[in-house]
Order: C-alpha cells, then sequence, then structure tokens
C-alpha cells in the first residue's frame, strides 16, 4: 500500500517518531512518503498539501499530531475528505494517545494508532492489504460507523530492535541550513521521562497500562547509528547531533559508557553534540565527561524564575541555586548552556515574569527561551486550568494566549511576551555587535539577498523570521567551541 505522512508543524520541528514509524512501515513491504509543511507556504499550507496528496495518490494518509498541531491535521483532513473520500485517515503521536476517546470519536478519523507505532502501524497496514478486519493491538478504528477498539499495546521495551531511522525522508539540506545549530540531526537514546512536572504529559504516559513509558537504548546501538548517520549524511552538510531526548543522562551507566566509547572511537572530532536534561543531573563528573566527549551545548528548562511556583505549581523541585551552580559547572567545562522559560501559567503575576527575566539575565546563558503556556490535555496543571475557569477557549494554538492567569489577563500577557521578546531581539543585536563587529551587517546583507548561496529557505521563512540574529550568535559561539574541541 502506499502511505503518505503529513507533518504538520511549520515552525521548523523534525519529529524523529514519524521517520522511526516510517522506516518500519518501508521495512514491511510498503510505499511511504513525506509531505512536510515546514517548506510550505506559511498561510497556504492546506494547499501545498493538496497539491502533494494528487501528485501521490496514497491510499492511507498518516497525521502524527501534537496537541498544539493538531487544529492543522484537522484543517488538511477536511479538504482532503471532501475530494478524496476513500482515502483512509490515521491519527497517531502524542495527542491520539492521550485522548483516544476524542480522536477516534471525529468525524474525519478513520483510525488511530496508540502508543509506540513502529509494529502498530505496519500490521495495520498488512490487514488493510489484505482487506482483512484490522485486529490489532494498538488500533482503534471505524467499521460501518460503528468504533471498534483493539487492546492496548504495550510499550516496545528493547528499542535496540529497532531499525535506525532513514533521516532522506526529509530534504536535509534545507533542514541543515535552516536549523538553528547548522548541519545538526537528532538521535534518540531514550524514549520517555520520569519525572512529573504538572504542565507535561510525560506523568500521563505512565498511567496508561502499557508498561514503563522510559527506556534506553544500549550504548553499542547508539553509536552504531551515529557511525551509519556519518557515512550517509555527511556529504548533504551533516556535523553535528542532537540527543532528543527529554532527559539526557538519566541513566547513567549508559551516559558514562556512551561518551567513553563516543571519544575512544574518535567521534568527538567528526560531530560535537548537545542536548536537554535538568539541572540536578549535571555534576562536575557529568560535565568533564560530556566536555571530553564532545558536547558543545545543553538546554535546560528552568521555566519559572520564582521558586515557588517552580516547585508548588509546576511540580519542579529544583532550586535557583542549583541552577547557578549547574551553569558554573558548565561553563567551567567550555559547555555553552540555554535555558526555556514557560510565562503565563496560573500564579503567574507581572512580578514573577520579570523575576524569570531577571534569573535569566544572573545566569548568562548563551541562549533564552520563552514560551507562552500552552496547557496539555489531562495534565494536573491544565485540570486546574479548567477547574478554576482560566481557559479562554478550546481552540487552542501554540504561540496564542489562550489561558489568564489568576492575576493577568490573557490580553496582558500578549503584551509581556511582546516586550521579552524585542527585549532578547535587543540582546542578541548587541553581542553580535560586540562579537562580530561591522562584519554583522556584512553577513545580514549576504543571507537577506542570498549572495553565498547558503540560504535554502525564503528569507521570510519561519524558520528565519525573528532568530536571525540569534542563529548568528550562536553559530559564532558555536564556532569558537568546535575550535577548542578540535585542537585536543
Amino acid at each position: 500500500m502506499k502511505i503518505a505522512f503529513i507533518n504538520s508543524t511549520t515552525c521548523g520541528v523534525v519529529y524523529a517518531g514519524i521517520v522511526y514509524v516510517m522506516t518500519a512501515i518501508e521495512e514491511n513491504g510498503h510505499e511511504v512518503c513525506l509531505i512536510d509543511l515546514n517548506f510550505a507556504p506559511r498561510e497556504n499550507y492546506v494547499r501545498f498539501a493538496l497539491q502533494e496528496i494528487r501528485k501521490i495518490k496514497p491510499d492511507v494518509i498518516g497525521f502524527s499530531t501534537l496537541t498544539p498541531t493538531h487544529f492543522r491535521s484537522l484543517e488538511i483532513a477536511e479538504k482532503v475528505k471532501k475530494e478524496f473520500p476513500s482515502i483512509i485517515m490515521v491519527w497517531g503521536g502524542t495527542h491520539s494517545t492521550i485522548l483516544p476517546e476524542q480522536a477516534i470519536s471525529h468525524s474525519l478519523v478513520d483510525a488511530i494508532c496508540i502508543g509506540d507505532g513502529e509494529i502498530t502501524f505496519p500490521e495495520f497496514l498488512d490487514k488493510l492489504k489484505q482487506d482483512k478486519e484490522p485486529l490489532v493491538d494498538g488500533i482503534w478504528y471505524k467499521s460501518n460507523g460503528k468504533i471498534k477498539k483493539n487492546k492496548l499495546r504495550p510499550f516496545i521495551h528493547d528499542l535496540d530492535k529497532l531499525s535506525f531511522p532513514r533521516w532522506e525522508y526529509y530534504d536535509l539540506e534545507k533542514y541543515f541550513r535552516g536549523h538553528k545549530i547548522n548541519g545538526s540531526i537528532d538521535v534518540v537514546a531514550s524514549r520517555g521521562c520520569s519525572f512529573r512536572c504538572s504542565y507535561c504529559t510525560a506523568p500521563l504516559m505512565s498511567e496508561l497500562g502499557m508498561g514503563n513509558h522510559q527506556r534506553f537504548r544500549s550504548p553499542d546501538n547508539i553509536i552504531a547509528e551515529i557511525k551509519r548517520n556519518i557515512i550517509k549524511y555527511s556529504n548533504k552538510g551533516l556535523n553535528s547531533i542532537t540527543f532528543h531526548d527529554e532527559t539526557f543522562g538519566y541513566a547513567r551507566e549508559q551516559f558514562d559508557i556512551l561518551l567513553s566509547k563516543y571519544a575512544e572511537e574518535g567521534l568527538h572530532h567528526k560531530l560535537f553534540w548537545v542536548c536537554q536534561t535538568r539541572a540536578e543531573l549535571i555534576t562536575e563528573e557529568w560535565a568533564q565527561k560530556a566536555s571530553h566527549a564532545g558536547c558543545i551545548a545543553v538546554e535546560m528548562g528552568v521555566e519559572s524564575g520564582n521558586e515557588d511556583i517552580r516547585k508548588n505549581s509546576l511540580n519542579k523541585h529544583i532550586a535557583n541555586k542549583d541552577f547557578i551552580k549547574t551553569a558554573k559547572i558548565l561553563s567551567k567545562y567550555n559547555i555553552l548552556y540555554q535555558t526555556s522559560f514557560i510565562i503565563g501559567t496560573p500564579e503567574d503575576t507581572k512580578a514573577t515574569i520579570f523575576e524569570s527575566i531577571k534569573f535569566a539575565k544572573n545566569i548568562e546563558p548563551i541562549g533564552i527561551r520563552f514560551t507562552l503556556y500552552y496547557p496539555l490535555p489531562r495534565t494536573r496543571l491544565e485540570e486546574q486550568i479548567r477547574l478554576e475557569g482560566l481557559l479562554r477557549t478550546d481552540k487552542l494554538r501554540q504561540g496564542m494566549p489562550t489561558v489568564d492567569t489568576k492575576h493577568l489577563k490573557a490580553e496582558t500577557l500578549d503584551k509581556i511576551y511582546f516586550i521579552i521578546r524585542l527585549w532578547l531581539a535587543v540582546k542578541y543585536l548587541k553581542i553580535a555587535l560586540r562579537h562580530l563587529g561591522l562584519k554583522l551587517f556584512v553577513q545580514i546583507f549576504k543571507y537577506a539577498f542570498n549572495l553565498n548561496k547558503n540560504r535554502a529557505l525564503p528569507l521570510m521563512h519561519p524558520f528565519n523570521r525573528g532568530g536571525l540574529i540569534e542563529n548568528m550568535v550562536m553559530n559564532e559561539w558555536i564556532n569558537k567551541r568546535k575550535r577548542l574541541i578540535y585542537k585536543k
């Protein structure tokens, strides 16, 4: 069968989950392709998707959705259903797994895949190809207008059994040029998270009755994938990797062995790497090993500069002094660090938001990311918001203020968010001028008119808008850090 997957984000995100599932489907003998909305015209992504579907003529369309992108998938599905009523539309991803009853009940949804899709989806397609009823664990489907629910399939425990993802479904050269860290590709060393932050869906995944949600690959398996990536993708511009784990280094034995092998095999001189983790996991030993093995940057979620909000409202039990200590450790070992903050959670006031700004200044990260709080369904914080009547609309879209706090209206939050973005733009401009001088304006001119032919994307593409100066600063500092690594 021919299946087309739609990557419904338009903000530059590459989902490893889609690639893993597509790889498994193709290995099972089906024809698979990707419709990637990241490179569609921003306001005409539905038309773009339809044009691609007309060319491909798929039997099945797969949507892998998060809650923030679910609305976009529905807009596309509505148009597809009108023009191609015989195409079977299957939904997977976090949204369908967390809200299966809501997902399968929608008139545009023919089936949903709950949990990991690498085994479930190929089996489902096999049944369709054989014209058999899809009695497949992990699949809910509609038959003659009735919803049929197969039993849930446990999460895949042994991740080493999965085939390495085939990233060529994406236009890698465009991504490598548009990525904040140029030439980076994701490697997933683990799935899931054992922490229980109130704003995150990870705790819900562990309560689905499908087994342990956090699972880890073996170091040898990870190293083998990285070597494969070097062979396959270096000629396309690959020069770094991003460990796309929620808490990289949580399993300390895996971390120690992986980094030892990474350095022993000389991979740290071929691909530097970045990761996301939690501040309390980073010790002197952690940072020393990471730096020796080619770690160039770490992202940490601070969420709020106010300790009371972070601990009691967001259920993230890390003190400000621990973030300060971690920042000092990372600086000692020449590892750059980025921080992320959420504004607009229920307890936020103007004072607490500006506490976050002040704290961000104090720990002096290379990058600072502020996002408006987005209430993810069934999380503890979202349930609190609904009970207290703070949710403004059920039509949630990422990047738009949809929630009042107990002290601030959504309109006020939007204004504060604008001020923060303006502050960050000025901050990065000052840093860029300090580090690049007049060279900055030369680079901007060359980039704007694509004089060096390195810009693969339209100037006003979401990859570029609002982040050009930040990206220049980021890459300037990263290049300096690379020179330190390659001198070792």
